[in-house]
This record gives C-alpha cells, sequence and structure tokens, in this order.
C-alpha cells in the first residue's frame, strides 16, 4: 500500500481472501482520519478446474461405456470455493446416459452405439467457472464365454449336456 497515493500494488504470492482495513490521515489541524475495513481475493489463472472421469479398469482406454451395460462416471471441481454446481453447457448425453447437476454424476444404461460429444461447466459458489470437453464413446458389449449346463428327462432316463456359448 503507498501512503502517499492510496494505490495497492504488487503479486500476489499465495491465493485466498485477505480482510484488512485501512486508514487515511489528512494534513489538516487538528488531523482527521477515516478508516474502512475491505477484503481482497486473489485467485491465480487456472486455480479453479473441473475434471470428468469416466474410464475404468472394466472398459478398454478407447471406450468410454459399453452398450446395455450399467454406467456410472463423475465430474469433480477444484479449487475455487465450493460448494460446486454443474450443467452441462453445450452438447448432447448419449441416450440413456442421465447427469445430476448438483452432484456431477453420471449413470444409466447407454441404448446407442457411437460417440456423444458435450462439455460440463463446474460452477463454484462465487460463480467462478470451469469447463471439460468430452467425447464419450459407447462402444458394443464385449463377448462373454461360458459353459451351459443342460438337464433333460425323457422316459425315466436323465441327460445332461455341457455345451460352450458365447455371447455377443
Amino acid at each position: 500500500l503507498d501512503s502517499a497515493t492510496g494505490a495497492l500494488t504488487g503479486s500476489a504470492t499465495s491465493s485466498g481472501e485477505y480482510e484488512f482495513t485501512i486508514q487515511a490521515t489528512d494534513s489538516g489541524s487538528p488531523v482527521q482520519t477515516a478508516t474502512q475495513s475491505t477484503y481482497l481475493v486473489v485467485d491465480p489463472p487456472g486455480w479453479f478446474n473441473v475434471f470428468c472421469s469416466f474410464i475404468s479398469a472394466d472398459y478398454p482406454d478407447e471406450y468410454s461405456a459399453y452398450l446395455g451395460v450399467p454406467f456410472n462416471g463423475s465430474c469433480q471441481g477444484s479449487g475455487g470455493y465450493p460448494p460446486y454446481t454443474y450443467a452441462i453447457s453445450a452438447g448432447t448425453l448419449p441416450p440413456g446416459i442421465s447427469f445430476d447437476p448438483a452432484t456431477g454424476q453420471f449413470s444409466g444404461t447407454p441404448t446407442t452405439l457411437g460417440t456423444s460429444s458435450f462439455t460440463v461447466q463446474a460452477m463454484d459458489s462465487k460463480s467462478q467457472t470451469a469447463t471439460d470437453r468430452i467425447n464419450f464413446r459407447v462402444g458394443p458389449r464385449p463377448s462373454e464365454a461360458g459353459l451351459v449346463t443342460v438337464t433333460a428327462t425323457s422316459g425315466g432316463i436323465v441327460n445332461i449336456t455341457s455345451v460352450q456359448v458365447t455371447v455377443p
């Protein structure tokens, strides 16, 4: 704070809210003073961010979800001033997937193969926003192999047959 001009200058070294009181004194006789409480919010660029996570150990890197398989994912804000709210600010979710703006959670079962592009926007309590652009790819359900055992009874004779099957 420059005592001659009242200018507040410099470079902040950490983010946060800083409250302080400024006092001005004149040169008259008798001396008069005035005080004013104020605060300064320091938010470095990029301090508020949002990241959406869809890929899990169950999915190969090229897919976000599988057709007909229940899906859950989430977006999380960081930095800024919690609590956060979320919105789909552009694009379209995949058919069968819904989004909760209060929690940033995705859920549902994809009903259509393909890629959907959309943008998730997070907003903190001081109306700062951050976005994450998503290309959400729904892939075909992987094949599942298994052994099916069929038991049939005919004329008092029991027949047991095992068959190896692959279900797409």
